[in-house]
């Protein structure tokens, strides 16, 4: 198998359930976006190729354009950046308390891997990413206990709780 074909069936073995979700899918960029109140909700899921090993897990990004817009302007980005960044990135470990990374050989494989991502997906992810509906709930997500398993960057993310606080 090549990278575009596993990509392609991870693709398609969670696009129902995530459009179901209110995601939609952008495949050539592995990841589905949902529009939210505050601005976007994103789900990824990077491929890695090992031959004839590969790799995949998921990770998900919360964009809240109040605090874009400021962070925007402080590190004078240009609009056009600055309407596309992420204002936290989450790792599985955020979600579920541990990691998560299939590694696949066969479309039996992937099918396997698939149902354990999808019931992660419907037990922790979507619950969760639903429960995030104003800036208030954010903020408390933003200046939690976040650990650097979770998070890629913390100290965007403290610079982004000090905002959402003093927005709230």
């Amino acid at each position: 198998m090549k990278k575009i074909e596993v990509n392609s069936l991870i693709y398609n073995g969670i696009v129902k359930l995530l459009g179901s979700a209110g995601f939609k899918g952008k495949k050539s960029e592995s990841k589905f976006k949902r529009k939210t109140t505050y601005e976007f909700q994103e789900i990824g899921h990077p491929v890695w190729d090992y031959n004839p090993t590969f790799a995949f897990s998921f990770f998900v990004t919360i964009r809240i354009d109040e605090i874009e817009d400021i962070l925007g302007e402080v590190f004078s980005r240009s609009a056009k950046d600055c309407s596309k960044t992420p204002t936290v990135t989450l790792q599985e470990k955020f979600f579920i308390g541990k990691n998560l990374r299939f590694e696949v050989q066969s479309e039996k494989e992937i099918e396997t891997a698939l149902n354990e991502l999808n019931k992660t997906f419907e037990t922790s992810v979507i619950p969760a990413l639903d429960s995030y509906t104003d800036l208030a709930l954010l903020e408390r997500l933003l200046n939690s206990q976040l650990e650097t398993s979770h998070s890629i960057n913390l100290e965007v993310v403290a610079n982004a709780g000090v905002l959402a606080a003093a927005l709230c």
